[in-house]
């Protein structure tokens, strides 16, 4: 004699529907002076063939600064996921990367490293900075 398990599911809906007058419509929101401007800012200016590299590394600040790792492609990136393929169906060949070192509002950008893509902070915040 066998045992037959049932799995059931509650579903439940809520529609809220109303009548009267629409609500009044927010008036647009004050921005903060971001750098010196108000709205939008570019902080990191890169080439139609360069993505911010994501292969494990995210920017790190040092010393009032940002590290940033970019990786770079012969052709310009249409396509992120195509662009970062490992499976070598790669729309452009990856030529070697750089490390840039940007200012809090982007006005000093510098490479700091070519080659390396991936920036490494020490573990116990003191100790040597490791490029990959």
């Amino acid at each position: 004699m066998g045992f037959v398990v049932f799995k059931a599911a509650r579903v439940s809906a809520l529609l809220f529907v109303g009548c009267g007058e629409p609500a009044a419509a927010l008036p647009p929101a004050a921005t903060a002076s971001v750098c010196g401007h108000d709205g939008p800012v570019q902080v990191l200016e890169l080439d139609e063939r360069d993505l911010v590299s994501p292969r494990g590394s995210r920017p790190q600040q040092f010393d009032g600064r940002w590290l940033v790792g970019i990786r770079s492609f012969e052709l310009a990136v249409l396509d992120v996921g195509r662009a970062l393929d490992n499976a070598g169906d790669q729309t452009s060949t990856e030529i070697p990367g750089r490390i840039e070192s940007i200012d809090p509002c982007g006005a000093d950008q510098r490479v700091i490293a070519e080659g390396p893509d991936v920036v490494i902070p020490p573990v116990d915040g003191e100790g040597a900075w490791l490029a990959q």
